[in-house]
């Protein structure tokens, strides 16, 4: 088997590391994620966050030597990666032609929706009563960078997106429930793809996001908590007409 140590000094230059250092669970998530993993999973993680986010759109064709140039890896960590995900049904195969992204269909993700709503809300509300101020000043530097992105890159500003959400959960004082919200929303990835497939989203999205990030400021948890559940309802019912 493979396996492949990564290097995070390109990774640390884009987040500012003083905030990481003073927030240890920021600091814990990122040493445990680019821990050393086979170059399998690499690639299996790497396909799907494009995925996810909808750099690789439904109908795209994943071919196997190009996924490999890209990524600096050889094609059979690509292969098993594609044949893990074609078992989730994220992508499919064509025997002598190639692998294709599927369509994605958000009409069976209502009962996970329902959870993350529940731990998310609350995962908020304590967040407006937790949260420091470096996790506050980078709360505000993410929504200065998704305001200077706005609809120009969908696919930046989800990422940018996660992100900022990843800083109010993880800023929430449990470590129990700031896990169990990254399982759940690992069971439904592609929801991150909603800005590439509804572009106008990113202007009211942006509106509550600024909203969110007000409400923790001033240590408001029941207008954080309601703001954020609106911000997730008003998204899942636009993805369930996609």
């Amino acid at each position: 088997m493979q396996y492949v140590k990564v290097d995070l000094s390109c990774f640390l230059t884009v987040l500012n590391t003083s905030y990481m250092r003073q927030y240890s669970l920021y600091w814990d998530a990122i040493m445990l994620r680019y821990s050393i993993k086979t170059k399998s999973q690499l690639a299996y993680e790497y396909i799907k966050e494009e995925i996810s986010s909808a750099e690789f759109s439904p109908g795209t064709k994943l071919v196997i030597h190009s996924l490999a140039s890209k990524y600096g890896i050889s094609d059979s960590p690509i292969r098993e990666a594609l044949r893990r995900l074609e078992a989730e049904g994220v992508v499919k195969n064509t025997p002598h032609v190639s692998y294709v992204v599927t369509e994605a269909d958000f009409t069976e993700l209502d009962k996970v929706f329902e959870v993350r709503q529940l731990l998310e809300g609350h995962a908020t509300w304590l967040a407006a009563r937790h949260i420091t101020s470096p996790a506050l000043s980078y709360l505000r530097d993410i929504v200065e960078k998704m305001n200077a992105c706005g609809r120009a890159d969908a696919v930046l500003y989800s990422r940018l997106n996660t992100e900022f959400h990843d800083v109010i959960y993880s800023s929430c004082g449990n470590t129990v429930l700031y896990e169990a919200i990254k399982q759940t929303v690992s069971m439904a990835p592609r929801t991150k793809s909603i800005f590439a497939l509804a572009n106008d989203r990113i202007i009211s999205s942006l509106r509550e996001h600024k909203c969110i990030y007000q409400y923790l400021k001033d240590g408001n948890a029941e207008k954080a908590k309601e703001a954020l559940l609106i911000h997730k309802r008003t998204s899942y019912d636009i993805l369930l007409t996609k």
